[in-house]
């Protein structure tokens, strides 16, 4: 991020109109979302609690809907919304060009601590739902703004730095542990997501 002072030309305490967010400040809060909004136990409630999410009742028509919580698809909207603004491609760009003027939180960092986020802490095991969600939607943004085509209007270290990650996830999935049926297909249908991705940029 960057920092934008509008303060005219001698005014008292006025300094340059743009200055990058520190390092340290960027760095806390990626750490924050990969404590709190992408880790394997960030929303990990009581089975007692999830058997009482119902809607509040006014009279008993739910309009086409099921009566029963859609706990993972709620949490996923969650995990989007930072994925939407952390993989926007005015902010990719905005990182790219405040490392012309001081930013010290390069775009290879941030792809690479947003990597360990999705996927680091289950390589050796298995995977719940809500990072199975996580995991599958991360990907397929990746997938998006390395195609070919660029309709997001991603530039191109942005476009790089996804393609990178893609080969860094396949390398890891590869030799990941999975010891159960549902994590295994889980790895299976993300490596070929990604394979299908690597092949069609390699036809282009």
């Amino acid at each position: 991020g960057v920092l934008i002072h509008r303060a005219v030309v001698g005014q008292p305490g006025a300094t340059e109109p743009f200055r990058p967010v520190s390092r340290s400040e960027q760095k806390r809060a990626m750490d924050f979302m990969a404590q709190r909004v992408f880790a394997i136990d960030a929303f990990q409630g009581s089975a007692e609690v999830y058997r009482h999410l119902q809607v509040q009742r006014r009279g008993f028509e739910l309009f086409g809907k099921t009566a029963d919580p859609k706990i993972h698809a709620a949490v996923l909207a969650i995990q989007a919304g930072m994925f939407d603004h952390l993989l926007n491609p005015v902010v990719l760009t905005r990182i790219s060009d405040t490392a012309l003027y001081g930013n010290q939180y390069p775009l290879s960092e941030m792809f690479t601590d947003l990597s360990n986020a999705v996927f680091q802490a289950d390589l050796g095991g298995s995977v719940n739902g809500f990072r199975q969600n996580l995991q599958s939607d991360y990907v397929n943004r990746l997938v998006a703004i390395a195609a070919p085509g660029n309709a997001g209007g991603y530039d191109s270290p942005s476009r790089s730095m996804a393609l990178y990650e893609l080969i860094e996830i396949r390398r890891r999935l590869a030799s990941a542990s999975s010891p159960d049926r549902q994590t295994r297909a889980h790895r299976a249908a993300l490596t070929l997501v990604i394979d299908r991705a690597l092949d069609a940029g390699a036809a282009s």
